[in-house]
């Protein structure tokens, strides 16, 4: 996982060059500037719809917070309900790479923690946490002066603590999403 990481900021800091303007043109698109703020909503694999809210410490480096939460709750005749809650906040420096068109790569690192519980018939059959760090990277596409639609991908590690058998995995994952942003 420390080498994806690596790898992420091994392609993040020399892209800071390219933050320069090139023949006057501004050196970011403004909806990048320090200062601003974006407000997401996403479509994410774990979690479903999540809001996420985003500020920019520097040009084209934001730090974004995400919320993804979930309950479904399955009515069975003559027995008790069947319920499944899910539970997901996460964190993630991104660097947008100045391109001066209308597509916009990013690349960036984050880590979430979550949470998920499933009920059978009133019994709990699922309990776990876990936590995730990855690398993440994909393609925003403008749209007017104010928002873009992107397109994302994540790549990482995974620990889920299972607290019915009191036992904990180890792994990777891979998981692509969308997501529409303001900015502001």
């Amino acid at each position: 996982m420390r080498r994806l990481l690596a790898a992420a900021l091994v392609l993040a800091i020399p892209t800071a060059a390219l933050a320069a303007g090139e023949d006057g043109a501004p050196a970011t698109d403004p909806r990048f500037d320090k200062g601003s703020w974006e407000l997401s909503l996403r479509l994410n694999p774990n979690s479903g719809l999540s809001p996420a809210i985003g500020y920019y410490l520097a040009d084209n480096f934001s730090l974004i917070v995400h919320l993804g939460l979930s309950a479904d709750h399955f009515q069975n005749t003559g027995a008790p309900d069947d319920e499944i809650n899910q539970g997901e906040v996460g964190a993630e420096a991104v660097f947008n790479i100045p391109t001066h068109s209308e597509v916009v790569p990013f690349v960036g690192a984050g880590g979430a923690v979550y949470s998920l519980e499933i009920k059978s018939a009133g019994t709990t059959t699922t309990d776990g946490d876990g936590t995730d760090l990855y690398a993440l990277g994909g393609l925003r596409f403008l749209v007017g002066a104010i928002a873009s639609l992107n397109l994302y991908l994540e790549l990482g590690a995974r620990t889920v603590d299972d607290n019915l058998a009191k036992a904990s995995q180890d792994g990777t994952f891979g998981s692509a999403g969308v997501s529409y942003s303001l900015f502001f």
